[in-house]
Formats: C-alpha cells, structure tokens, sequence
C-alpha cells in the first residue's frame, strides 16, 4: 500500500512538473521523445510496446535539475513500465525506477513494482500525446 501512494504521489509530480513542450534529444536510438519542457524530457520505447487494447510501454523521464522524490532523496531520472487503455483512455503505472543521474544512469535510488490502479487521462497533460501515439 505504501508504495502503491509512493508510486502514485511520484507519478502525480511529474504530471505537474511535465506541463508545456519542446525539441528534446532521445536517450539513446531505442527511445523516442513525446514531451519536453525547461524542466523534463519524456521518452518511450516504441521497441516495448505490446498488447492490443491494452498497451504496456516503456517510459522514461528525465530531468533537467534533479528532483526530490516523495522519499526525500534526489533523482535525476525514471523508468516506467506503464499500461495504456486505449479504448477507456486511462493509464496506471506497472513499476518505476529512480536512479541519481539524468539519462537513467547512476545509482538506483528507489524502486517500486506494484500496480497503481487505472487512472484517466486528461487531455492537454503530456500521457495523452503518449495514448494518441500508442492507440492510433
């Protein structure tokens, strides 16, 4: 339960922080750029994608300062597993990793697996270029 409110707590921050857009450089070749703003770059790797209705992707966000976790420690960047309900328009998170560095490098900081429950998407945040992108 704990880290289901951590897991959430830290996913509801980044919404917050990710509003707003530019060019952004991926984090490799496998990692393609859906959002960017002065604070974060948001990333997924269309490479994961899987499931039909119900996508699962991976995704990835990094920071242009590092950031607090609900934990209290600094992180610099994540990597998601999360599902997309393409015909409901919602999400959950799978399971997260925080890691000290940009560019999910570094020390692992924390790590959550358990599943968040379903969430829906509003437009204008920066998940529901992501669902346009997975569901199309």
């Amino acid at each position: 339960m704990i880290q289901s409110k951590w897991l959430f707590k830290c996913f509801l921050s980044i919404l917050v922080l990710s509003y707003g857009f530019h060019d952004a450089l991926a984090l490799n070749a496998n990692w393609k750029s859906f959002h960017a703003n002065e604070k974060v770059s948001m990333f997924y790797n269309p490479k994961s994608v899987k499931g039909k209705g119900v996508k699962t992707v991976e995704v990835a966000l990094d920071f242009d300062y590092p950031q607090k976790s609900p934990a209290g420690k600094l992180i610099q960047s994540v990597r998601m597993i999360q599902n997309y309900d393409c015909s409901r328009k919602r999400f959950r998170l799978k399971s997260a990793i925080n890691y000290a560095d940009g560019k999910l490098k570094g020390k692992e900081v924390a790590r959550g697996s358990e599943i968040t429950p379903w969430r829906s998407i509003p437009s204008g945040v920066p998940y529901a270029k992501l669902l346009t992108i997975l569901c199309k």
